[in-house]
């Protein structure tokens, strides 16, 4: 069952600079609620420059660090994401060879 989160998450404020930082409470139905917190950091994925969300949630049982990148003239660009959970082994999940429309990424 899919249920929104309230509020809803932000990954990229409107007006994203290096170091804007927020955080808040979210909640989802059923599934509970999480401690979310991100800054806005430097990108290393973007060569002509670029930003990277950086997002911790706090869920019962676990922690998801997700990592969102967005590069200059070209927008998102890819994730990196790093999922903990109480007595799981920690899963990382990345993407690779990132095409928006067929086309490679022209940075």
């Amino acid at each position: 069952t899919l249920e929104r989160w309230e509020p809803p998450q932000v990954v990229l404020p409107p007006q994203p600079k290096i170091g804007d930082t927020w955080s808040t409470t979210h909640d989802k139905g059923d599934r509970g609620s999480s401690e979310r917190s991100c800054e806005i950091m430097a990108s290393e994925l973007c060569p002509q420059g670029g930003l990277v969300s950086v997002c911790e949630s706090k869920l019962e049982g676990g922690t998801i660090v997700l990592r969102d990148h967005f590069c200059k003239d070209y927008g998102w660009a890819g994730y990196e994401a790093l999922i903990i959970k109480d007595g799981q082994p920690t899963l990382r999940m990345w993407t690779e060879d990132f095409r928006r429309d067929g086309a490679e990424p022209n940075f």
